[in-house]
C-alpha cells in the first residue's frame, strides 16, 4: 500500500511538473504581452483546478485501495490500519508525555539554582553576610575571608587564618564551614 501511495505521489508530481513545463514552453513560445493580469488568474485557476483533479483522484485511490483491504480481511467495521498503528500512536503520545516531564523537571531545577544564586547574592552582597554550616543547623554569619569557629552554644568566633581559638580558651571549638 505504501508503494502505491509513493507511486501515486512521484505521478502527480511528474504530471504537475509536466503541467508547468508546458505552461512554461506556450509562455515563452509565444509570449503575450496584453495578457497580463487575466491570463496569470486564468493560469492560477487553472493550476487551481488540476491540484483539486489529482487530490480527488489520490483520495479515490486511497478508498478503493482501503474497500480491497476490508473485502480481503472481512473487516467492514472499525480502524482502518493507515500508515500509523495503534502501538506506534500510543508509544509515541508516552515518548512526548515522558520529554513533557523531563522538560518541566529541568526547568524546576533551573528556577531553583536561580533562585538560590540570588539568595546568595542578596546575602553576600546585600547584607553582607553568609550561611554556615552550624551546631544545629545553618546559621548566618558576617562574610568574611577568615575562619570562623563554634563552641557547640551558640557562639561564634570569626579569626585569621593562623587564628583557633581553643589556644586561648578552656572551651572546646570546632570550626564551621560556609555553605554554597
Amino acid at each position: 500500500m505504501r508503494k502505491s501511495i509513493l507511486t501515486l505521489t512521484i505521478v502527480c508530481v511528474a504530471l504537475i511538473s509536466s503541467y508547468n513545463l508546458g505552461q512554461a514552453r506556450a509562455q515563452y513560445a509565444m509570449p503575450n504581452f496584453a495578457a497580463g493580469m487575466n491570463q496569470m488568474m486564468a493560469n492560477q485557476m487553472q493550476m487551481h483546478a488540476y491540484g483539486n483533479y489529482m487530490a480527488q483522484q489520490a483520495a479515490q485511490q486511497f478508498l478503493q485501495e482501503r474497500l480491497a483491504y476490508r473485502a480481503q480481511t472481512g473487516n467492514w467495521t472499525g480502524y482502518l490500519p493507515g500508515p500509523v498503528s495503534a502501538a506506534q500512536l500510543s508509544n509515541s503520545i508516552a515518548e512526548m508525555n515522558q520529554a513533557y516531564d523531563e522538560y518541566n523537571n529541568a526547568w524546576a531545577r533551573n528556577s531553583q539554582i536561580q533562585d538560590q544564586a540570588v539568595a546568595r547574592w542578596t546575602r553576600g552582597a546585600i547584607r553582607g553576610t553568609q550561611m554556615y554550616d552550624g551546631y544545629g543547623g545553618q546559621v548566618e554569619l558576617p562574610y568574611g575571608h577568615e575562619r570562623t569557629w563554634s563552641n557547640g552554644s551558640g557562639e561564634y568566633v570569626q579569626g585569621g587564618y593562623d587564628y583557633d581559638p581553643n589556644d586561648y580558651s578552656c572551651e572546646y571549638w570546632e570550626e564551621v564551614h560556609p555553605t554554597y
